[in-house]
């Protein structure tokens, strides 16, 4: 995850969340670790209400910052609960992304509609660290030049079949078409497919599965066929058959 490193960013990111939303709702940028309040014990974690609480939480804040329309972008939030076990402010450390920063004051909102944690919560803060799995247009660019150098050398043989050895047109065209499709499966292998779900819009992420080449052919067929389906469970089963499998997690990781 790459953190803001300066404070002109910090401030640019300060700004855009303070004013992304007509409402009152405000988020800071966090104070320094050792000032908040410290995270629950360990033993807190042990009971599987506890557990079910904070994957609430953090499938909140996922869905949140996913949206409706999936963006690149990361952030790193802290949740900290009062007295009563709910959510009584959200601050962040890091925001990258400047769609994501107008959502987390959406994100403060969320959570402190949510009802009381169990009480070992109260008093205490749990951090969050978030990625969308989007790659942005500069990661697109970066794997499109990449890829061309990879297909120099089919490029390069139909210089060599134009200049040199006078080919015929569909051999030329044959050629053509086997560097265009050589270019997109390599920029399918590191740009991952992104597919809806047909309820909840929620956005999945796939990548091909180990040891296979995308085929940039079977891709659009399966963005025809799997995109929109309605549970998410639908979409993973419906990309297995394509050849393609769920990428990272978008949900928040504790930190």
């Amino acid at each position: 995850m790459r953190a803001l490193g300066d404070r002109a960013w910090i401030s640019v990111g300060t700004m855009l969340i303070a004013c992304a939303s007509p409402r009152a709702t405000r988020v800071e940028m966090c104070s320094p670790r050792e000032a908040r309040p410290a995270r629950p014990a360990a033993e807190c974690f042990e009971s599987a209400e506890s557990r079910r609480f904070v994957g609430q939480i953090g499938g909140a804040i996922g869905e949140t910052l996913s949206g409706w329309r999936s963006h690149p972008g990361s952030a790193e939030l802290t949740a900290t609960f009062g007295g009563d076990g709910r959510v009584d402010s959200v601050c962040f450390d890091s925001v990258d992304g400047s769609m994501v920063a107008r959502r987390i004051p959406d994100v403060a909102d969320r959570l402190r509609a949510f009802p009381a944690a169990p009480a070992c919560f109260a008093g205490h803060r749990l951090d969050f660290a978030w990625e969308s799995d989007v790659a942005s247009g500069a990661e697109v660019r970066e794997a499109v030049r990449a890829c061309h150098r990879t297909v120099r050398p089919l490029k390069r043989k139909i210089d060599w079949c134009r200049t040199a050895q006078g080919c015929a047109l569909t051999e030329v065209l044959d050629l053509q078409s086997a560097a265009d499709r050589e270019l997109r499966s390599c920029v399918l292998a590191s740009v991952p497919l992104a597919m809806r779900t047909g309820i909840s819009r929620e956005v999945l992420s796939f990548v091909p599965v180990p040891g296979e080449k995308p085929d940039p052919e079977l891709a659009i067929r399966a963005h025809h066929v799997c995109d929109g389906l309605p549970r998410p469970a639908d979409v993973v089963d419906c990309m297995d058959r394509h050849g393609w499998m769920p990428a990272r997690s978008g949900a928040p990781r504790p930190l």
